[in-house]
């Protein structure tokens, strides 16, 4: 769970998924206008932070959360209290992010959403986890397995990331291990197989064992050089050099260091160009929405 590379926890698809069930039976044109427009926001929103464009992406989860009416549905209010959220951790607004994660709970707990209750409790975990609050990321992480424990089907990759990810926080290392390596279900994202592995290298690194963490640190790079997983492997690259760190090689682990930090300008440059383009794209897109509705 690291600031640029680890988004994959709340990533343009996972929300999409949430987003995309959000659906109206009835209900007159301009409900349905603004609901689509909210939704457009916040896709917009998870996108641009997937990218690194923090500020843009705070934005547009603001604007969506705007668009929402009264009558809105509970779960897609939920769902953008969530987004909301999200955003407002990325800029490290931490307290404000508490708040409307709650909200968000307590929408979706109303609304008898408990598959979507689990996503938000996950990246509350996550945020807290940001936020270098060790113990109430492990709490959120507790209430989330305690909702998921009646749920079908088993916990994905990424929840069961962030309940490790937690775990290591208290320092409860052996017991993250034992999370990951109870995973019941395939992967479900490109990125998740070598994100478990990476996980699963740094709890064996903290319990001493430098051999077994190697073998799953070059198990995690060959499958990000495969999958092109440059977020992924810059980390792998800082995990890396940890473990070469306490292995006392520590011209290796300085080497390995500057090699990550590289690799770090160099996601953050093309991050960039994508944010660039991407606005554009918005832009474009928008113009065409309002061209759209001017004629209509």
């Amino acid at each position: 769970m690291a600031d640029v590379a680890h988004e994959s926890t709340r990533t343009v698809d996972e929300l999409s998924r949430a987003l995309d069930v959000i659906e109206r039976a009835d209900g007159d044109s301009m409900e349905h206008e603004v609901e689509q427009e909210a939704k457009a926001l916040g896709a917009e929103d998870v996108e641009l932070r997937e990218l690194g464009d923090r500020g843009a992406s705070l934005e547009h989860a603001l604007l969506g959360v705007g668009f929402l009416d009264d009558d809105v549905p509970l779960r897609t209010r939920g769902i953008h209290l969530m987004i909301l959220a999200d955003a407002l951790g990325s800029v490290g607004s931490f307290d404000d992010a508490r708040e409307r994660y709650a909200q968000a709970d307590r929408v979706l707990l109303a609304a008898g959403e408990d598959r979507i209750r689990v996503n938000v409790l996950n990246n509350l975990a996550y945020t807290e986890y940001e936020a270098g609050k060790p113990t109430r990321a492990w709490a959120a992480a507790s209430r989330l397995k305690a909702l998921a424990a009646g749920q079908r089907p088993p916990l994905e990759a990424m929840y069961v990331d962030t309940i490790a990810r937690a775990q290591i926080g208290i320092a409860r290392y052996a017991d993250a291990e034992a999370t990951l390596n109870a995973l019941a279900v395939p992967f479900d994202h490109a990125d998740a197989e070598a994100e478990h592995v990476l996980t699963l290298a740094e709890t064996q690194r903290r319990q001493g064992h430098a051999a077994d963490a190697q073998r799953n640190l070059d198990e995690s790079l060959r499958i990000c050089d495969e999958r092109g997983l440059a977020d992924v492997r810059m980390r792998v690259l800082q995990e890396q050099a940890e473990v070469h760190a306490v292995q006392g090689r520590h011209r290796e682990a300085f080497e390995v260091y500057k090699r990550f930090h590289a690799d770090a300008d160099e996601l953050h440059s093309r991050q960039r160009e994508a944010q660039a383009r991407t606005r554009q794209a918005m832009f474009e897109t928008n113009e065409a929405r309002q061209e759209a509705q001017r004629f209509r």
